[in-house]
């Protein structure tokens, strides 16, 4: 198994990159990065519009979405799903209210615009809004926070001057008592008599001649105006440069050697643990005894290796099993070369990859499944995990829906084959709190109820929960996180949704 890179050498690279960005920015002189002309665009004084904006000052900082409508209501997902996450103000130009939502049903009022007002400093998206000509109409629900007060743009005050005090309220310049004549014609002043300065003369004849400089060559060349700033940072960052790719290469020949992992990355690994799985359902049923509880299964460069609920030490087949009884371990030699018969039905339809050559067994963990963190990166998360549950190779029977997402994100199983079925809920939508056996609800944000809890990275990624290797006493696989939380952190209590692990049977699911 490829051993990882050592903090110092591996992260080189990424030093060098964020330092070369530091002085693409910083080093260039005289503002060589050009400021986007549209960041400074906005519509505050067009009659009859409305408007949010990416910036808490009433700048596009990146979306921007305009309209006169003035009786509507909007809602931000599909395609305008992008704008929610980035608006932090807003602007009424129009005679209507408009009223702004954290959720999309318009359930959680953010603020209320009468006409002619703004507001900023939004801390969290605008999912849904409503526009009319009455208030009640536009502000109703209830509120999801204390709701900031919006400012009329007749109140709104100019920048005061240095040294004086700011008071909150316009004044109006005060004319001076006498106005001056404005001239008609400027008058070039005449020089003094006094003043004249001398003709100016060859320097030579004034100033002794220095001798001669005796000046490198490079330096005694045509001066080709690079300025010292720009200098530095290039040389700078060719040394830095330099060392990164230095240590990678050190760090290639040293540590490159081995076999590279079969992991997600690698095409072949989820049909292997496939392959590993229908084996085991089949060695299973020969001994006469049901499949374990698994909640995760793994894969490395020479074996998948199960992560069970709750100890086994009766292993069929070529398993092995570790010290605890807590994980199962099977080698790719074992079951290269062997078949399964066609009508083998997989029997933890409801695995789904969450990171590379790590899956997780949905129905094994107390349900609802929360998927906290940034809201965005959390959606994003969900509608990953119903992809990856739509590609499987163990999709057959598995019906995955989704609520408050695209509907292309859903699909049905086929009439008589559905064995579990899966169900992905966005933030602000109502959760079911009962959960049939062998199927799945995982909702974004926390809901009421939640049995389990997921932190999905700010880049879209699940953490993998701590029950599933903390109590792992022969190992935990390389780059497993131990972030996590669920009611059963040591893994052998019930799921809570009444699943055993398994919807072999074919009788998981259910018309909920």
């Amino acid at each position: 198994m490829r051993e990882a890179l050592p903090g110092p050498w591996s992260s080189a690279g990424a030093v060098c990159g964020v330092l070369a960005v530091a002085f693409a920015v910083v080093g260039l002189p005289g503002g060589a990065v050009r400021a986007d002309a549209r960041a400074d665009t906005t519509c505050r004084d067009d009659d009859g519009w409305w408007c949010l904006y990416g910036k808490p000052d009433l700048k596009d900082g990146g979306g921007l979405i305009a309209t006169n409508n003035p009786d509507t209501d909007l809602k931000m997902n599909e395609n305008w799903s992008f704008f929610n996450d980035a608006t932090r103000s807003a602007s009424n130009r129009t005679s209507s209210f408009v009223g702004l939502y954290d959720d999309i049903e318009f359930r959680g009022m953010m603020a209320c615009l009468p006409p002619g007002t703004w507001v900023g400093g939004l801390r969290a998206g605008v999912s849904s809004l409503r526009i009319h000509p009455g208030r009640d109409e536009a502000c109703t629900g209830p509120r999801s926070e204390a709701l900031p007060r919006p400012v009329r743009f007749d109140q709104e005050t100019e920048p005061t001057p240095e040294g004086v005090e700011e008071t909150g309220k316009r004044e109006a310049p005060k004319s001076p008592s006498v106005k001056p004549k404005p001239t008609k014609k400027p008058v070039k002043p005449s020089a003094s008599p006094e003043l004249d300065l001398p003709p100016m003369v060859a320097p030579s004849s004034l100033l002794p001649q220095a001798p001669p400089l005796a000046v490198p060559r490079a330096a005694a060349g045509k001066d080709d105006g690079v300025p010292p700033a720009l200098a530095i940072a290039v040389v700078a960052f060719l040394a830095l440069a330099g060392l990164g790719i230095g240590g990678w290469l050190f760090g290639r020949r040293r540590y490159g050697a081995g076999p590279v992992p079969r992991t997600a990355t690698d095409p072949g690994a989820i049909f292997r643990v496939h392959h590993a799985l229908l084996c085991l359902a089949d060695w299973c049923e020969q001994d006469g005894r049901d499949v374990p509880r698994v909640r995760a299964v793994t894969i490395d460069a020479t074996e998948v290796t199960l992560h069970l609920a709750a100890s086994d030490v009766e292993a069929p087949g070529p398993w092995r099993v570790a010290p605890g009884g807590r994980t199962w371990h099977l080698f790719f030699s074992d079951i290269d070369g062997l078949t399964i018969g066609t009508d083998r039905v997989a029997p933890y339809p409801l695995l789904v990859l969450v990171r590379p050559g790590m899956w997780l067994n949905l129905a094994a963990f107390p349900g609802p499944v929360a998927l906290t963190g940034h809201r965005k990166a959390a959606r994003g998360a969900a509608v990953t995990l119903a992809r990856r549950l739509r590609e499987s190779p163990w999709r057959e029977g598995v019906r995955v829906r989704t609520v408050g997402f695209p509907p292309e994100a859903s699909v049905e199983a086929e009439a008589g084959t559905e064995l579990a079925r899966v169900v992905f809920i966005n933030d602000g939508m109502q959760v079911p709190g009962k959960i049939p056996p062998g199927s799945a609800v995982v909702a974004v944000g926390r809901p009421d109820g939640a049995g389990t809890v997921w932190r999905v990275r700010f880049g879209g990624s699940v953490v993998p929960p701590a029950e599933v290797f903390g109590k792992s006493p022969d190992r935990t696989p390389v780059g497993v996180g131990t972030q996590g939380s669920g009611p059963h952190a040591d893994g052998s209590g019930s799921d809570g949704s009444g699943s055993d692990g398994s919807a072999s049977d074919g009788t998981g699911g259910g018309d909920g």
